[in-house]
């Protein structure tokens, strides 16, 4: 079982789009520089994330912008935009168990309906839980939430002139 780094990757791309859009022009570039990917992964995020008309992508230097309201993108919209394979399959369960074995004839199906259970409570909370909460969050530990790439503006919050 793992989820992918480019779920983790949209969700801090797209946490950068909704906190700076309008404030400054977000590029492939300056998400990269927040999250250590190389530019070129990050526009790949970009393609999936446009396929699934959660951002639009100015041509060339351009930028990018959120395509719904950030209250209205979910954790699950994003992880189905960017990840191959359902939530609903993330647990992989052997069938290596020995007919011969009363615990090894039985322990996939036994574990399946746990395990299923366990992915639709998953399914539900990353629904539930929009990037306008990530946001959100990220103010309440950064209420001067200044983008890393921002040093003008950084320096002169932090009391420092150039």
């Amino acid at each position: 079982m793992a989820i992918g780094k480019h779920f983790f990757v949209a969700i801090h791309a797209l946490a950068i789009i909704a906190a700076f859009q309008g404030e400054m022009k977000i590029t492939s570039e300056k998400i990269a520089e927040s999250t250590g990917m190389n530019a070129v992964t990050i526009r790949n995020t970009f393609r999936s994330l446009k396929s699934a008309n959660l951002i639009r992508v100015k041509p060339g230097p351009g930028g990018v912008t959120l395509a719904a309201p950030p209250d209205t993108i979910t954790l699950l919209a994003i992880y189905n935009a960017v990840e191959a394979e359902p939530l609903s399959d993330i647990f992989h369960l052997s069938q290596t168990g020995a007919p011969s074995c009363p615990v090894g004839r039985n322990i996939t199906s036994i574990l399946s309906d746990y395990f299923h259970q366990a992915a639709a409570l998953m399914c539900d909370r990353l629904n539930a839980t929009t990037l306008s909460d990530i946001t959100c969050d990220l103010r309440k530990v950064e209420p001067e939430l200044i983008a890393p790439w921002d040093i003008e503006k950084a320096l002169h919050t932090n009391g420092f002139e150039r």
